[in-house]
């Protein structure tokens, strides 16, 4: 059975048509099936939605996660989730002091917030810092290689379109040229573009 916006809509719509106390609401309703048989064809379909919608599987996450709100149980305080190591069984909440350690086993997850905002850039620093690194989110960890491994891309594009020892005009007496199976120097303070080259940049 198709679970639509519009039928539930249309359903409510009915549902309050219907509600109100009047002999002749049943009449010219556009539903009209043996309702004297099946009963009421609003009230039919309306009971079939619901039952549709309580069916559907409602999967909710239990993981504690950062910055979902727990209940720490022998403190009886609530916490927000700095940090989580699931390997070890630890979180760590933010507050002071800071960074506490705490088992997760003595948690019960109240909030889950990880989905609308997950680790902070502050938070993976800050446990950084204190070389909490098994409390980083594997997520943030792999955009932070990601960040890295994009700055690098760009800075050896850039270094590859500076003139190196394959196309410099000395490269057969300077001395400071790269012999074969060593690396060439790039952005080198010898080097002198070949005449073609110094006429494009020229233009």
């Amino acid at each position: 059975m198709d679970v639509t916006a519009e039928r539930c809509e249309q359903v409510i719509s009915d549902l309050k048509r219907i509600s109100v106390q009047d002999a002749h609401r049943c009449f010219g309703c556009g539903r009209e099936h043996n309702c004297s048989l099946h009963g009421c064809a609003i009230i039919r379909d309306a009971v079939e939605l619901i039952q549709s919608l309580s069916a559907r599987p409602t999967a909710k996450r239990t993981t504690i996660m950062p910055n979902d709100i727990v209940l720490h149980v022998p403190s009886g305080e609530k916490w927000a989730v700095c940090g989580v190591d699931h390997i070890r069984g630890e979180l760590v909440p933010y507050g002071y002091p800071f960074p506490t350690i705490a088992q997760i086993s003595d948690c019960v997850l109240l909030e889950l917030c990880y989905e609308q905002m997950g680790q902070t850039r502050e938070a993976a620093q800050e446990l950084e810092k204190c070389g909490l690194h098994r409390f980083i989110d594997p997520c943030w960890l792999i955009a932070q290689a990601y960040d890295s491994a994009e700055l690098y891309r760009e800075s050896f594009d850039d270094l590859m379109s500076k003139g190196n020892c394959n196309n410099c005009v000395k490269k057969q007496w300077c001395g400071s040229a790269a012999k074969p199976g060593e690396t060439v120097r790039a952005n080198c303070p010898l080097y002198a573009a070949p005449a073609e080259e110094e006429a494009n940049a020229e233009e």
